[in-house]
């Protein structure tokens, strides 16, 4: 586990979001780490910026295990990211952001799920 770890990535700055007004705003993915502090299982945390026009930016994070990663859809981790950030737009297009916003996410047959949301 430890030589995938150092060659996992997770990047989704720079994907664009929209709120269900019509305000809009950009990710910025300030980092990506393993989470040490849930039982031993393997996941990581992603804290997240969220750069919005005339308004005060928020933050966040998500959290994923390896096995949610695994079961991502894409080939390589660029398109995993990308599912992740494809479902993240589509959720906040839906109900909104608010600052301090946390996602647990999963993945199945159907694609990558938010399993728990706060805001």
């Amino acid at each position: 586990m430890v030589a995938l770890e150092t060659i996992m990535t997770f990047d989704i700055s720079g994907t664009a979001v929209r709120w269900p007004d019509g305000t809009e705003g950009i990710i910025k993915q300030e980092s990506f780490d393993r989470d040490r502090g849930r039982g031993g299982r393997h996941a990581y945390v992603v804290h997240l910026r969220v750069k919005r026009d005339g308004k005060p930016e928020i933050s966040g994070a998500l959290r994923f295990t390896f096995e949610a990663h695994e079961r991502m859809p894409g080939r390589d981790n660029a398109e995993k990211a990308n599912a992740v950030g494809r479902k993240l737009v589509s959720w906040v297009a839906e109900n909104g952001l608010k600052d301090g916003f946390f996602f647990r996410v999963d993945a199945d047959d159907f694609g990558v799920q938010v399993l728990e949301a706060s805001d």
